[in-house]
């Protein structure tokens, strides 16, 4: 018996078995903490179609927190469009910066050469001399 890979799969099925997996909750929430989102865990598993598609919906409502976007965008590989959310966070004083240094869904950003100086401007490191 041979499986079909989700690119095999009808864009149907791949977006019925995504709403799916969401509502089982898996990956499971203590995996994860802060600004896990849908669009964020598809992106994670390799769906990124589905998670800008589902990112997109999201987006039409005037209160989605830029934190979860910056997230999703990075979990999907685009830094550029993820620092600009960020910084969209900063700006709004997003609570949840604070403990960016610590977030496991906050690690690509710890990984770009950007890192360091947003850190200094979040008061998580020290200026650098």
């Amino acid at each position: 018996m041979r499986f079909m890979t989700d690119a095999e799969a009808p864009a149907s099925a791949r977006d019925s078995a995504a709403r799916a997996l969401m509502e089982t909750g898996w990956p499971p929430p203590q995996l994860f903490n802060g600004e896990m989102s849908g669009p964020m865990r598809l992106a994670q598993l390799g769906w990124d179609d589905e998670a800008r598609r589902t990112l997109a919906e999201e987006m039409k409502f005037s209160g989605i927190r830029p934190l979860r976007v910056a997230n999703t965008y990075a979990a999907l590989g685009d830094m550029d469009a993820a620092w600009d959310w960020l910084e969209r966070a900063y700006a709004e004083r997003d609570p949840n910066l604070g403990e960016a240094g610590v977030r496991p869904e906050m690690a690509p950003f710890r990984a770009d050469p950007r890192w360091p100086e947003f850190a200094v401007q979040l008061g998580l490191a020290p200026p650098a001399d």
